[in-house]
């Protein structure tokens, strides 16, 4: 198996900043391109060694000939692909290193012009980039494929064609298919690294190989099975007499609905827009957590009243709760832009904040240490959360306990409620964004919190009540 050999470490520590690139498929594809236009350098250096009479180490003409063979086979700029996006990180953090490496080494080479050139330019395609992989993008990758082939039951065939939800990419050769299964023990999918270590074993040329292959296999993992939910939907009145909003009851009770054509496109870019000049890897409340892969960006209400007054009166409109920001005692939180690439997701949680006062517990000493407008807010009561693209394919919004699923349709916006009407939370709307598996997803959540909802969402008759809907709509 081929030995991993990292980059130059040093010029990469002076000239790079670290950045998370597997939860960005802005930094895939910007790496997509780099590289691109390195290797079309790397053919002319070839090409000049080739003229003049310069013997290259084996390696480095294997990775040309390897990288040229992808060109023909593959699209290799397209990041919408889970599984080449892992091979493109692959293979710049470890093959394009060795390459480096083996020319840098050679000291019957390393100090030709023309290695010096190539030197330059590669030194030069990093620094223009601002970032570079490291071993972790290549574990969250491979992470990133691992959890689509758990979640939606994928062949481990179509893994190894490189083919997810039949659109396809070259082979996985034996070097990435390592990576994938020293992945797969690392988060304890041992299953899924059992059947990449038998492919690995049936590929293997000698005895050694296979004798070290054997030791590895073990056993533990049990497969799942996918719900579908009953949907009914119902062109559902407002306070406003003309505007009817289209919802699709993806759950009955507790309810959960994925309301239709509520945002516009010119909305839709805008918050896309304001939000990627902010997105930063996703957090959890024990910081990066692999629970949660993906990109948060930060909309402020008072920074863009426009378009937060348009989307909030929307909201108060199609749910009848006040969904208007405010300085003080505000019943909303602000806009949260969020961004997957393929592969990321967020795992079963609840939005309920545990740490948070109930309406009709805050004190005066726990809200004074709070920012001024997050001061009175209460719990989180229900959440908003637009869709701001179409997803090939994944991304589904899932509700275990109530086997509902919410499908990502574009100008959509999936709501529901977080507590029961007696002010408990609901533990039956625990939740997770299922991994993207082609393509990107964008959501935004406006999170409704209990200040401003008194007259809103009356309480029950009953401690077991739930929420009353007329019957046209049930």
């Amino acid at each position: 198996m081929r030995t991993n050999y990292g980059i130059l470490a040093f010029f990469l520590l002076i000239v790079c900043v670290y950045s998370e690139i597997y939860t960005s498929i802005q930094r895939l594809t910007a790496l997509a391109e780099i590289e691109s236009k390195l290797f079309e350098n790397f053919e002319t250096f070839i090409q000049r060694a080739e003229a003049t009479e310069v013997t290259l180490p084996k390696n480095v003409t294997r990775f040309y000939n390897e990288r040229k063979k992808d060109l023909r086979l593959d699209d290799c700029l397209n990041m919408a692909h889970p599984i080449r996006a892992f091979y493109l990180v692959y293979r710049v953090y470890n093959d394009w290193g060795e390459v480096m490496s083996s020319l840098n080494n050679n000291q019957t080479i390393s100090t030709q012009s023309i290695v010096a050139d190539f030197r330059s330019l590669y030194q030069s395609a990093v620094s223009k980039l601002g970032f570079w992989p490291v071993q972790n993008d290549i574990s969250g990758l491979a992470d990133n494929v691992l959890r689509l082939w758990y979640t939606y039951d994928l062949q481990v065939k179509d893994i190894l064609r490189g083919e997810v939800a039949s659109a396809g990419t070259r082979p996985m050769r034996e070097a990435e298919i390592e990576a994938l299964s020293n992945t797969a023990g690392l988060v304890r999918m041992y299953y899924h690294q059992m059947r990449l270590l038998l492919e690995l074993y049936d590929r293997a040329e000698n005895e050694k190989d296979r004798s070290r292959l054997r030791t590895q296999i073990s056993k533990t993992y049990s497969e799942t099975k996918r719900e579908e939910s009953k949907l009914r939907c119902f062109l559902r009145e407002t306070p406003v007499p003309f505007y009817f909003s289209k919802e699709e009851v993806v759950n009955v009770e507790p309810r959960v609905s994925l309301f239709h054509d509520v945002i516009s496109e010119d909305d839709i870019l805008y918050l896309k827009r304001e939000a990627t000049k902010k997105l930063s890897q996703s957090l959890t409340s024990d910081g990066v957590n692999r629970i949660r892969v993906s990109q948060t960006g930060w909309v402020r209400d008072p920074a863009h009243p426009k378009i937060s007054r348009r989307l909030s009166r929307r909201i108060s409109n199609t749910v009848d709760l006040d969904a208007f920001f405010r300085n003080r005692a505000s019943p909303v939180e602000e806009w949260q832009v969020l961004s997957y690439t393929t592969g990321g997701h967020y795992g079963e949680h609840k939005d309920p904040v545990g740490t948070e006062e109930f309406l009709w517990e805050m004190t005066e000493e726990k809200q004074k240490q709070k920012t001024y407008y997050l001061r009175y807010q209460g719990q989180r009561i229900a959440t908003w959360m637009f869709y701001l693209n179409d997803v090939q394919a994944g991304g589904a919004t899932v509700f275990p306990q109530l086997k509902a699923r919410v499908p990502v349709v574009k100008g959509g916006a999936a709501f529901w409620y977080n507590l029961k009407p007696n002010g408990q939370v609901d533990e039956r709307m625990s939740h997770g964004g299922c991994p993207v598996i082609l393509g990107s997803k964008w959501v935004c959540n406006k999170w409704i919190r209990q200040s401003g909802q008194v007259l809103k969402r009356l309480c029950g008759q009953t401690y077991e009540s739930e929420d009353f809907y007329p019957e046209k709509y049930v």
